[in-house]
């Protein structure tokens, strides 16, 4: 009877273990390497986002339409191109579909979890939790080869451009691939003094976005590299032209490239943006405890949230087109105003002849004092088109009327 009894107890306590160690929420599972929640990726005229352990598919409007399939394991990130659909996570699990309908699963590796993806050459490459890398190829199946890297520990985020593969590590450490697949692995403090984690990195068409922090000051940091041999700094301490100090301290989850600006999703609820201007950074505050995943398709932005927050918007940049030299020139002819609201430093190097210069930072506080008919025809200008287009909506906003961007001065200077 008393061995019985031990059995059972025994038999209880095993039972209990079991249970503890399956009820462990994803959330917990992806903060062993601090990745955000979910993932996402533009999809069949949508996005597709990993969430958990589910793939869900979402429309162009932001509206969760489906879940397209569901794992045994949690999923950590997604990539898709075309009709082809891989998403990477724990236990080397991988879920590809090439049409959106059919899904399959594959086991990578057992012994290590997969962490990130990124389109790469014709294929995909995905990181390790031991700092390995996979080189995939679809076809009518998955097919891989092992790229052992010297960086051996949990690589969080992948970026390909420029013929080079940039992967960070949470512990401030940036590993390179160039086309020649020679390896290097930097610390960023090699560049910079700080106490630096990362987090994200994005390519942006021309250079690597790295999304860190310094934990010491709690201030975002951008790092910003072609090629990955040098790696330019951008340190988030501006907000709309004045030193800000933020409050709570913004910490950034997810980065993307929109086209012409970077956009940071940061926690409670905060949408950072970054455009050419290093003091004209905005912030947007949505109705979430925490900004999890920003992306863009080239036309619109999704952004993913806690609680089941989405939402799909453009930006200024893409939501205000510029107007044609030929319609300026015949508004100039009736009495515009071109205002050039980069910096006074930037506008004495190169100008629109007869522009005025009103920085982007003063322009809220300065503009009703200069132009106080608010009927004016105001014409703006900048280096990339960013700045004007801000300049457009803020402007609307006052209740101008007949305000437009005319994008880069350089339109006009050739």
């Amino acid at each position: 009877m008393k061995n019985k009894c031990i059995i059972c107890m025994l038999c209880a306590i095993s039972l209990l273990f079991c249970a503890c160690t399956v009820s462990v929420p994803d959330d917990d599972i992806k903060a062993v390497y601090d990745l955000p929640s979910c993932a996402s990726a533009p999809y069949n005229g949508g996005y597709c986002v990993v969430d958990g352990k589910q793939i869900k598919q979402y429309s162009l409007a932001g509206s969760l339409q489906s879940i397209l399939f569901e794992s045994n394991d949690t999923l950590f990130d997604i990539a898709t191109h075309q009709h082809e659909l891989i998403a990477v996570g724990e236990n080397g699990v991988l879920v590809y579909s090439i049409d959106g309908k059919t899904f399959l699963t594959r086991t990578v590796t057992k012994d290590v979890d997969l962490l990130s993806i990124t389109n790469h050459h014709d294929g995909y490459c995905v990181s390790s939790s031991d700092g390995t890398l996979f080189n995939l190829t679809v076809r009518d199946d998955i097919s891989y080869a092992t790229i052992p890297t010297q960086l051996n520990e949990p690589i969080i985020a992948l970026s390909y451009g420029n013929d080079t593969l940039v992967g960070v590590a949470k512990s401030g450490k940036i590993l390179t691939i160039d086309a020649s697949n020679e390896q290097t692995v930097r610390p960023i403090t090699d560049f910079y003094d700080g106490d630096f984690s990362l987090t994200d990195v994005a390519f942006s068409g021309k250079a690597h976005w790295i999304l860190g922090q310094d934990q010491s000051l709690g201030i975002i940091n951008v790092f910003i590299s072609d090629n990955g041999t040098i790696w330019n700094r951008r340190i988030v301490n501006y907000l709309e032209g004045k030193m800000h100090r933020f409050d709570p301290p913004l910490i950034g989850n997810s980065i993307c490239w929109d086209g012409q600006q970077a956009l940071i999703a940061c926690n409670f609820g905060r949408l950072l943006t970054l455009p050419d201007c290093m003091q004209c950074n905005t912030v947007t505050t949505y109705d979430c405890e925490n900004l999890l995943n920003v992306i863009s398709d080239g036309n619109s932005v999704f952004l993913l949230g806690t609680d089941g927050f989405s939402k799909v918007q453009q930006t200024n940049a893409s939501a205000a087109e510029n107007l044609d030299i030929e319609t300026a020139r015949r508004y100039l002819d009736n009495g515009a105003v071109i205002i050039d609201v980069r910096s006074r430093e930037e506008f004495g190097k190169a100008s629109i002849p007869n522009s005025i210069n009103i920085p982007y930072s003063e322009l809220k506080q300065t503009i009703s004092v200069q132009y106080p008919d608010r009927d004016q025809y105001l014409l703006f200008t900048c280096s990339v088109g960013v700045r004007s287009a801000s300049a457009v909506t803020m402007l609307s906003e006052l209740g101008y009327t007949n305000v437009y961007s005319i994008g880069p001065y350089t339109n006009w200077c050739q």
